[in-house]
């Protein structure tokens, strides 16, 4: 029990134990809470960064000896990193997938020799070939990497207070009644079809949807795995009942099994259904891509949420549906309609348009 929390404190707190004397607890002045839970993430990370530099000290004093680390290069860690956390991760291909970007990078560049100034050049030079979002992603990779440096080979984390790279707020794009219509129209297989309805009716991630085997239908409910939360269940309305029963029963997955009959892995299949999106859309003339402010398949999980929330209002039932904890979260999906909210603008008005038009006018004939 090296880093625990108290119910009467804020703060991560720490067990320092000493040889032949009672441990000493001490708070780390780390936060519990954080807004989000990739922050709550890298409190805790911070916490035990703590807690293995405290012990550290303790040693040093304790034994009046100086702690030697070995020297180990980036990618040799990057393999233990790989083998013993990444292989734990649920999205464990994208996170190997971002390593091996790193690797190219920092290449055998002894671990103890990465500090602030070389990071942030890393940073400048990566924004300039892929968005801020994506530097993001990679950046918080490498903080836990070195995180997990500590204490053996390094004794404390360069990254900790490195600020993430600011982003745009995203607006989320959503289709339209008229776009959705026109996809249906230009649907040309019963795998298009059935993966368009299966999404805007369940608001399943894409990774979920791939994820779907035969052995979770159970007829009126997939008992599947939300991609970022747990195990869930997935409502299959008639609509979606009528796509699955006339698609082949072929392979292990509902969707793109031709794929993984030819080997392909999980970013194999993704990216061809993310193809396959986008030639329907070329073909129904539905603009495509954040480039052009256009839907991606990301937007058919907003889009469901979004005409869920509005047609029955029950907020506590769509966020179930999507597996969202919080209602920030939700909303955040669900789309205001404009004219929706003008209305209700339009609703806490105490004035009476009509009554002053007309009363301007009296006053305009008198004179």
């Amino acid at each position: 029990m090296g880093v625990f929390t108290r119910s009467d404190s804020k703060y991560f707190w720490m067990n320092l134990e000493r040889p032949g004397q009672r441990p000493l607890r001490q708070s780390t002045g780390v936060l519990v809470d954080a807004p989000t839970p990739g922050q709550r993430r890298d409190q805790r990370a911070l916490a035990e960064q703590k807690y293995a530099v405290r012990m550290g000290e303790l040693a040093k004093a304790g034994y009046q000896m100086p702690l030697e680390r070995p020297v180990i290069g980036f990618t040799e860690f990057a393999t233990w990193y790989d083998q013993n956390v990444i292989v734990h991760h649920r999205g464990s291909e994208k996170d190997r997938s971002r390593l091996k970007l790193l690797c190219d990078h920092f290449t055998d560049r002894p671990l103890h020799t990465i500090d602030v100034t070389l990071v942030q050049e890393w940073v400048t030079a990566r924004r300039k070939q892929v968005s801020a979002r994506s530097v993001n992603r990679e950046l918080d990779d490498l903080k836990l990497m070195l995180t997990k440096a500590v204490p053996r080979y390094l004794a404390a984390s360069p990254l900790v207070g490195f600020r993430r790279l600011r982003t745009e707020d995203f607006e989320a794009r959503v289709l339209t009644p008229a776009e959705y219509d026109r996809l249906l129209a230009a649907i040309q297989t019963i795998e298009e079809e059935a993966l368009l309805v299966t999404a805007v009716n369940t608001l399943l991630r894409l990774g979920s949807l791939l994820a779907l085997e035969w052995r979770h239908d159970k007829g009126d409910h997939f008992r599947t795995l939300n991609a970022k939360v747990r195990q869930m269940l997935a409502p299959i309305s008639p609509d979606v009942r009528d796509v699955l029963d006339r698609l082949p029963h072929s392979g292990t997955y509902l969707f793109a099994t031709d794929v993984g009959h030819r080997g392909g892995g999980p970013s194999a299949r993704e990216n061809y259904i993310k193809r396959l999106f986008a030639k329907l859309c070329a073909r129904a003339e539905v603009p495509h891509g954040r480039q052009v402010h256009g839907v991606t398949f990301h937007s058919i999980r907003h889009t469901g949420a979004t005409w869920a929330l509005q047609r029955t209002g029950n907020l506590k039932a769509v966020m179930q549906l999507g597996g969202w904890k919080t209602v920030p979260q939700c909303l955040a999906y669900a789309v205001s309609n404009t004219a929706e909210v003008q209305a209700v603008a339009a609703s806490l008005s105490r004035r009476k348009p009509t009554v002053l038009k007309l009363a301007r006018t009296h006053v305009k004939e008198d004179r």
